[in-house]
């Protein structure tokens, strides 16, 4: 080989190895959650300024991490990316050849990632040094997991699997109960899930109790949602919502298409986005329609309240801005590609993703 083909080889290896190397938080940064999250300004009147547009390395593939510091998320380029909100600049990275399978949860100062390999990995890695302090192979994953009383808890194909934080030692499970999907949510001690598809259950975690059950009538297809009441979509079209205390049927409605996306609450009413490419308010007490906005898109990103407006995306590739109240246009973004997850709001901005490798970051007309 002569002198300039082997300069050009190892030209080629430093240059793929800087590319693919992880990059850690700065010993003089804070690491994520030190800091309080900032509540948005009351001020805000619905309409939206582009502070800045930044194109990242993949896609972002998971929801968006926020706490006013920082925006945490997985890429479709298989790295979980810690980017300044300030500024859009990237503070760390963590490569991953496998991919990352479920979004990422930061407890203290690490990341916990969940890995696409064969069984199913979760890695416990220090932000400050990119390094993996604890990992445990847990077979079949099936739903994102969740933190709960220092524990963190995954869904499987059959069962939940509960681990120790941080050293992700074994710490109980619920074999036998079928695949777990949609994810588990957690509230005041108790854990909520759906088990085989049609079996929603309460779970008191630190007694290992079963509170109740109560089977759905239809196989769930959207992620639960936690606020007066726990909600969730059915398959044949419909948005239930159950009682807390003992699973009972507050109330159904039915839309056109399954329901796939979160719901939010304010005050008394509820949002939520459908795949028949609308956007609605309904009444929490009863699930009656108050308003509805047609999209040129499926709707599968949670709506969010920013007062006065209810901000979502969808994948006509435009953000909204409605009243709370009226379903009025306040104002829209028309992004570069499409928008499938929820809008973070913290420090009187508004940060989005869209499908084609940007992050957007708005602020509030005042």
């Amino acid at each position: 080989m002569t002198v300039w083909r082997l300069s050009y080889l190892i030209l080629a290896i430093l240059l793929i190895g800087g590319c693919t190397r992880s990059k850690h938080l700065s010993r003089k940064l804070e690491p994520f959650g030190a800091r309080p999250r900032p509540q948005p300004a009351v001020s805000f009147d619905g309409r939206m300024n582009l502070v800045y547009e930044r194109k990242i390395k993949g896609s972002v593939d998971s929801p968006i991490r926020g706490d006013g510091q920082y925006l945490g998320f997985n890429s479709t380029y298989q790295r979980f990316m810690l980017l300044d909100q300030k500024t859009g600049d990237q503070k760390a990275r963590i490569k991953n050849r496998y991919g990352l399978a479920f979004p990422p949860l930061m407890h203290d100062s690490a990341v916990i990632l969940v890995q696409k390999v064969p069984y199913g990995r979760v890695d416990y890695i220090n932000l400050y040094t990119t390094g993996k302090t604890a990992e445990r192979g847990v077979k079949e994953i099936s739903s994102e997991p969740i933190i709960a009383i220092d524990r963190l808890i995954l869904g499987t194909a059959d069962g939940l699997r509960f681990l120790t934080l941080p050293d992700l030692l074994p710490d109980g499970d619920t074999r036998g109960e079928g695949a777990i999907y949609p994810g588990p949510v957690f509230d005041s001690g108790i854990v909520y899930y759906v088990a085989d598809k049609r079996q929603m259950t309460a779970r008191d975690v630190e007694k290992d109790l079963v509170l109740w059950q109560d089977s759905l009538e239809a196989d769930a297809i959207s992620k639960i949602s936690f606020g007066r009441f726990i909600y969730l979509g059915l398959a044949d079209g419909r948005l239930v919502a159950l009682d807390k205390v003992d699973g009972h049927k507050v109330w159904e409605h039915f839309f056109i298409l399954p329901v796939r996306g979160e719901v939010a609450e304010y005050g008394e009413w509820l949002y939520v986005g459908g795949t028949d490419r609308r956007i609605y308010c309904l009444a929490i007490s009863d699930g009656r329609e108050i308003w509805s906005f047609e999209t040129e898109g499926i709707v599968t990103a949670t709506p969010v309240v920013w007062y006065p407006a209810v901000v979502v995306g969808s994948q006509d590739r435009k953000l909204y801005s409605l009243h709370l109240e009226t379903g009025a246009l306040l104002d829209s973004w028309q992004l570069q590609g499409a928008i499938t997850e929820a809008v973070v709001i913290a420090d009187d901005r508004l940060y989005v993703a869209d499908r084609k490798n940007r992050i957007y970051c708005f602020e509030g007309k005042k």
